[in-house]
């Protein structure tokens, strides 16, 4: 791990020389750079009349240390590829999915959906299959995703009835769920052209997100009794993004309105909540430092407090790099945690 942070240093460092000649008469900095969550949607090329695609490639190298115990691996995770057909000015097909390289090999769909509308001469649009709902922006400078990410992102199979025009979106969707029926989530989102964005959402079921329902499937496959009552949790959130010349701020928040049953995440109720806030700047084209502090609270398996810096830069043509330091606090007995990262992806 110290030779791979090693070897970043000296090519972070050289990007710097080159980022400040190239700097020199651009009024935005952030033009050629692209955050790891901007590089987990993948850039689009088109290959044929109608058509695009693109793909990436991921490595880890992590290295993680709680009390006595140390976990560290370098490895392959994955490749994603997507495509994206233009069936005719009001009808769009998405299809993305990813080879995990790392574990069992699987080949995962992470999206395939239909898009009706949504031009410029008709900003109504709906989008029906398997796709992200709306809940929550989960903008991050860092490759570990925030806690707010963790207990809000709802991937299913649903409809999205929306309208994008002039920087507002408006967006009501319906999911299948997987405990109580159909869920429902609605949000609505600015962005202006001068770096600012905000936005709000809601659903009426957060127990639909990715990891709070494996918490559940869990809690209900232990239950031989049948004695926990699983109810629909209501949650909320917000987010606010700000970008001025080569500064950048981020802030999200998302709360659970209403307890979880005890048992079910823990032996009391829970209501789980997080915030996340970013602080970065650009110190050229190629190279983005970027600091995180974060908090949850009832949610045992996460860090009370989460706190640490990453640095980011475009090595070359469609490959970056990000290196991150993070150490989470946890709430009661748990010893403190000292996570190192380094992704490389490469894409085209």
């Amino acid at each position: 791990m110290a030779r791979i942070l090693s070897i970043l240093a000296i090519l972070t460092c050289s990007q710097i020389l080159a980022g400040n000649e190239e700097t020199d008469g651009q009024e935005d900095v952030s033009l050629s750079f692209r955050t790891p969550k901007e590089q987990r949607d993948i850039e689009l090329s088109p290959i044929l009349p109608g058509l695009k695609a693109g793909w990436q490639i991921e490595m880890l190298s992590f290295r993680e240390k709680q009390g006595s115990e140390r976990i560290s691996d370098t490895r392959l995770e994955d490749v994603q590829v997507e495509f994206e057909v233009e069936l005719s000015d009001w009808i769009l097909a998405n299809l993305e999915f990813t080879y995990e390289l790392a574990d069992a090999k699987n080949l995962i769909i992470e999206e395939s959906y239909l898009r009706l509308g949504g031009n410029d001469e008709f900003p109504w649009f709906l989008e029906a299959g398997r796709m992200e709902m709306p809940f929550g922006e989960y903008n991050s400078y860092f490759s570990e995703e925030a806690t707010v990410e963790s207990i809000g992102a709802m991937l299913d199979e649903g409809l999205i009835f929306g309208y994008e025009k002039d920087g507002y979106e408006f967006l009501l969707a319906t999911h299948e769920g997987g405990f109580k029926g159909s869920d429902f989530v609605a949000a609505a989102v600015f962005e202006a052209n001068d770096g600012l964005a905000f936005g709000a959402y809601w659903s009426n079921d957060i127990s639909e997100s990715e990891e709070l329902r494996e918490f559940l499937i869990e809690a209900l496959l232990e239950d031989e009794d049948g004695e926990l009552n699983l109810s629909q949790v209501p949650a909320a959130g917000a987010f606010l993004s700000l970008q001025w010349n080569a500064y950048l701020l981020e802030f999200e928040y998302i709360s659970a309105l209403d307890s979880f049953n005890a048992g079910l995440l823990d032996d009391e109720a829970l209501r789980p909540r997080a915030w996340n806030f970013e602080l970065g700047v650009f110190l050229s084209n190629r190279w983005l430092v970027a600091g995180r502090y974060e908090a949850s609270r009832e949610l045992s398996d996460s860090p009370g407090k989460q706190y640490g810096l990453s640095t980011s830069c475009n090595i070359a043509e469609g490959l970056s790099a990000t290196a991150g330091f993070l150490r989470g606090e946890f709430n009661g007995e748990e010893p403190e945690r000292d996570l190192c990262t380094l992704e490389l992806v490469y894409e085209f």
